[in-house]
């Protein structure tokens, strides 16, 4: 099998129902955390073993996920997620997150969690991971704030300018409508990070704390090759 390195971060059956992959596993990873360390380090074990990988080989650049990315989410088979000290303070990860479990619950992927350095009671929103989703609500709630409050200085400086108020009125409620529908959704997607960490947090996977990193990646590119021959055994068995 090739390997990829593209642009971009326990399931309920062991086995996956007959679906079209272009990669057998899809890496996310907090990049200031483990870009240059482990999870570099393990998309190249995986590479050497002929496991086709997608990592995200980006700098974050931005916040927002791009339909591209959840496409390429959509067409692995297994979702390797490194969780980290920092993997909540990025919305981006945090999407990711949402998809690949997404993914899971209809049968069509495969998902492990890394607890790297974290432990999974700190990936819960009760854990240390909460503090990052304050600072989440913190910012949107901050910038909801703001929003409104330039809306309000224009609507006043539209009765100085002495303008068509009948028209102005309707054009303001629909602005502060469109603002508050804004705001609404980010409450709306921090409850489901919260609840998709809970998940995640849940699922069987592997811890590192202190050790050998090699031999740490080592044995889970073992266990994902056993999990790929057994997948092949079964394709074969089937045809």
């Amino acid at each position: 099998m090739s390997t990829h390195l593209g642009a971009s971060s326990s399931s309920s059956s062991s086995h996956i129902p007959s679906y079209t992959y272009e990669y057998d596993v899809f890496l996310s990873f907090r990049g200031v955390d483990t870009r240059y360390s482990f999870t570099r380090n393990l998309y190249s074990a995986l590479d050497k073993k002929g496991i086709t990988t997608f990592m995200d080989n980006q700098l974050e650049s931005g916040e927002e996920i791009s339909r591209q990315l959840l496409e390429t989410i959509e067409r692995s088979k297994i979702a390797i997620i490194v969780f980290s000290e920092n993997f909540a303070s990025s919305r981006m990860c945090l999407d990711e997150l949402v998809k690949i479990l997404e993914c899971k619950n209809s049968g069509k992927q495969i998902v492990r969690p890394v607890f790297y350095k974290v432990k999974p009671k700190d990936v819960r929103p009760q854990g240390t991971y909460g503090k990052a989703l304050a600072k989440h609500q913190e910012r949107f709630t901050k910038a909801h704030n703001e929003a409104l409050a330039k809306h309000e200085e224009r609507f006043k400086n539209s009765h100085k300018e002495k303008v068509d108020l009948t028209n102005h009125k309707r054009s303001y409620d629909e602005a502060f409508g469109g603002l508050e529908s804004t705001f609404q959704q980010n409450m709306d997607k921090l409850v489901n990070w919260g609840r998709s960490l809970t998940e995640a947090a849940g699922l069987s996977g592997w811890e590192y704390s202190t050790g050998y990193e090699s031999n740490f990646i080592d044995m889970i590119v073992e266990m994902i090759s056993k999990r790929e021959m057994l997948e092949k055994n079964q394709r074969n068995l089937e045809a």
